[in-house]
């Protein structure tokens, strides 16, 4: 599957007229818990000809493709994937880590990377992980039945908060290394370990009855999140050594 992501990606940079600076798994495949039947989510940073920037009207600044039922293409636009950078939003922070990557241009990433640690917002990432997992938790675990996915789309993210509050650090992308924020408690670990075995046999679509264990475990985190965020302050860092990056990359 690898060659012909990497081959669907040289057609992308033929046909939309681009280059792309760094091409990675997100998803499940990237964050450790896919299931037998997962689709691949290629997330894609890329860059267009100087004139295109050029313009009196703003140009579309993502590429959003399904190019077979398991393939899934998603891109930004350097520009877009600067600024929500600029505005520490989590999805360029994980791409950053994933552990597959299909293409990479070395001195772009390695400056991002080197950026990352200034436009870091603890108060930003709680925001995000803490509101995905409240969106999970009450839309998607409430039923009679629920995905046994759906549960690794709200643990994680809490997780990732859990590590936030901690570290004041992005969070690393795999889940399993996101443990060592809930080591001490021996009954998760060894309920995650369960349920993870039991999502590497399962299809997305399998359906189970709702675990005790974990729906009082994900209320009461969700309880204890309320309203954290606040205890951190804003942050406005400079956007000119985004901006030099953006004009580097693009001249």
């Amino acid at each position: 599957m690898q060659e012909k992501i990497i081959d669907e990606l040289k057609k992308l940079e033929t046909t939309q007229d681009i280059e792309i600076l760094y091409a990675c798994e997100s998803g499940s495949r990237a964050w450790g818990f896919p299931s037998p039947d997962s689709d691949y989510d290629v997330r894609f940073i890329y860059v267009q000809s100087p004139k295109r920037y050029l313009s009196i009207y703003d140009r579309k600044d993502a590429i959003d493709l399904f190019l077979a039922e398991e393939l899934d293409f998603i891109g930004w636009d350097v520009r877009k994937a600067l600024r929500l950078f600029h505005k520490s939003n989590a999805s360029p922070f994980e791409w950053m880590q994933s552990p597959i990557i299909y293409k990479e241009h070395p001195v772009f990433m390695k400056k991002l990377r080197e950026l990352a640690k200034d436009y870091f917002s603890a108060r930003a990432a709680l925001h995000h992980y803490v509101g995905i997992a409240k969106h999970t938790y009450l839309g998607h675990l409430q039923g009679e039945k629920v995905k046994i996915k759906k549960y690794f789309y709200a643990l994680r993210p809490l997780f990732c908060a859990i590590w936030v509050l901690e570290h004041q650090t992005h969070p690393p992308i795999q889940f399993k290394d996101l443990f060592s924020v809930v080591q001490q408690d021996k009954d998760l670990i060894e309920n995650l370990e369960g349920l993870l075995t039991r999502k590497a046999n399962s299809y997305e679509t399998d359906e189970i009855t709702p675990i005790p264990f974990f729906q009082d475990f994900i209320e009461q985190k969700l309880g204890e999140f309320e309203d954290t965020f606040h205890d951190f302050n804003k942050t406005k860092p400079d956007a000119e050594p985004l901006n030099d990056l953006f004009r580097e990359v693009v001249m």
